[in-house]
């Protein structure tokens, strides 16, 4: 493992196997945040029409805190198929 995404796959994609598939899909999403004081909740999920919408709150921790760093953020959903 050399990189963060090297970690990143590692530790988060164990467990999903064939087996889990049969039945389920995994949501991979990546977000790039430009304050490390966002958090964001996945609030749900909505199938229309063919296609999938994912509502998401992003919020910023604190009323004064606005870092100046960037933030990766990475969220794993799992739904049944």
């Amino acid at each position: 493992m050399n990189t963060e995404d090297d970690r990143f796959n590692f530790q988060y994609m164990q467990g999903y196997d064939d087996k889990f598939f049969e039945e389920n899909a995994l949501i991979v999403l990546f977000r790039e945040g430009s304050s490390g004081s966002e958090t964001h909740t996945i609030e749900g999920l909505v199938k229309q029409n063919k296609t999938l919408c994912i509502h998401m709150d992003i919020q910023v921790q604190g009323d004064d805190t606005w870092t100046c760093d960037m933030a990766d953020f990475r969220t794993l959903i799992k739904v049944k198929q």
